[in-house]
C-alpha cells in the first residue's frame, strides 16, 4: 500500500479491514472509515463506510 500524507492520519482498525482516517482533532473534528473492495472489473476502489466526528466509532 502507499504510504498516506501524515495529515490524514489513516490508520488500521483493530482485527479488521477497515480504516479511519482522521483530518481534524480541532472543533467540529472530521473523521471517516472506509475500506478497499474490487469493482466488477477486479480494479481497487475505496469504499466509505462512516464520515463525521468521533462519535462514529460508537
Amino acid at each position: 500500500m502507499t504510504s498516506w500524507p501524515k495529515r490524514l492520519r489513516v490508520h488500521k482498525l483493530n482485527n479488521s479491514d477497515v480504516y479511519s482516517m482522521t483530518w481534524s482533532f480541532a472543533s467540529p473534528d472530521g473523521r471517516a472509515t472506509f475500506h478497499f473492495e474490487k469493482d466488477d472489473d477486479g480494479e481497487p476502489m475505496l469504499v466509505w463506510g462512516r464520515i463525521g466526528n468521533h462519535s462514529i466509532y460508537e
